[in-house]
């Protein structure tokens, strides 16, 4: 293979480290084109430096969102050189990664054991910001009243036959950010919290990280319930459950497992979240707003949430209302009425207003209300 250590233009692989004045290696962060390629760089590295891993912490690693950048070097990194001047490190690296288009690349963080103490003071004195409620940017969601109630920052069931775009909804109306543990120790094993798929970050402490507040939605029609368990991914490394991932913010399902409510409401009455990694048991407190969407609230009724929030089918004049909005344009009562009760969503009203756009444009002299009328029929096979 070859030296890693030798500074050119690169196009699969970069290598940063933070060194001393002496040479001492403190931080390292490798990307890859993927994970193998990752920890391949990183081994040759070690063994290049002659660093033994085991004096190393991996404080985080997956996919990083490169999108947007041509390249990465040394001069597109200014807050990762800037944190680290802090800690006496000065950044440089084996090159420059031309991104060549890609969206993502994996990435690897270490930091040493020794400046790891440093980094942990550092991010102790950093507080977490307050969560704040902004209603401001959507005085025009339909059911906006009862929207109001997630002011009140308590576990929440929505039966939600109005369609509502909730994960849309809450990450306008929440504002401010927390500080959350990249990972959590324990003993020789660390738990990764940190995400990138789920956590927009705002700047980076190492062994902590201040991110925005989270809103991870879950859907039970297109993911997976082994998301609400501990993860391996490999010797003494795991990714978190979602449940942890969401610290200080909220966790939305759509139509979860009656089983997977219930062990998370548990999980908050109890106030940490208790497992085994081989044959040991360990606790990690947890902290975050559990919000359940559904069509049914009966289901979930039994579980004594704090807060029912009903939204029922949109009612006409409301169709009416969200209609002109888009159209700049009132359509009568009784076409709005004509509407089937089961179209009487969001998603629906959006899917008319999409085909009365197309419609006007094949057919500009016809009405709006006889344009909704054709957009009607088309979407309950009536054509």
């Amino acid at each position: 293979m070859e030296d890693v250590e030798i500074p050119k233009e690169r196009y699969d692989s970069l290598v940063f480290i933070g060194i001393r004045r002496d040479g001492t290696v403190e931080f390292v962060k490798v990307y890859g084109e993927n994970r193998e390629k990752a920890m391949q760089v990183l081994e040759e590295f070690f063994f290049r430096r002659g660093l033994h891993p085991a004096d190393f912490v991996v404080i985080e690693q997956g996919e990083e969102d490169v999108s947007g950048k041509s390249m990465i070097g040394t001069r597109t990194e200014k807050e990762l050189s800037a944190s680290l001047a802090r800690l006496g490190l000065k950044l440089i690296s084996n090159g420059v990664l031309y991104t060549s288009g890609r969206d993502t690349f994996y990435q690897i963080t270490a930091v040493s054991r020794n400046i790891l103490k440093e980094l942990k003071k550092e991010g102790a004195e950093i507080e977490k910001s307050l969560v704040e409620i902004d209603l401001s940017e959507v005085k025009g969601y339909p059911y906006i009243d009862k929207l109001k109630l997630f002011e009140l920052k308590e576990d929440v069931l929505v039966e939600n036959k109005a369609g509502i775009d909730l994960e849309e909804f809450l990450n306008t109306i929440v504002k401010g950010s927390v500080k959350i543990p990249l990972f959590a120790e324990l003993d020789e094993n660390r738990i990764l919290i940190y995400d990138g798929i789920f956590h927009e970050k705002i700047s980076d402490l190492y062994d902590h990280v201040v991110i925005k507040v989270p809103v991870i939605y879950w859907d039970s029609y297109s993911d997976d319930p082994s998301d609400f368990e501990l993860k391996k991914i490999s010797h003494g490394l795991y990714s978190a459950p979602l449940f942890l991932k969401a610290k200080g913010g909220y966790l939305v399902l759509n139509e979860p497992p009656v089983g997977i409510v219930q062990k998370l409401l548990s999980i908050k009455r109890r106030g940490y979240f208790r497992f085994k990694i081989e044959g040991k048991t360990y606790k990690i407190p947890v902290d975050f707003i559990l919000v359940v969407e559904t069509r049914d609230s009966s289901k979930y009724m039994e579980m004594n949430f704090p807060v029912l929030i009903l939204l029922p089918e949109l009612h006409a004049t409301e169709i009416g209302r969200l209609i002109y909005n888009k159209l700049g344009v009132k359509p009568f009562t009784p076409t709005v009425g004509s509407i089937p009760k089961e179209l009487r969503t969001v998603p629906a009203v959006e899917n008319i207003v999409r085909l009365v756009k197309k419609l006007k444009e094949k057919n500009p002299h016809k009405s709006i209300d006889d344009l909704i009328d054709e957009a009607i029929a088309m979407m309950t096979g009536g054509v």
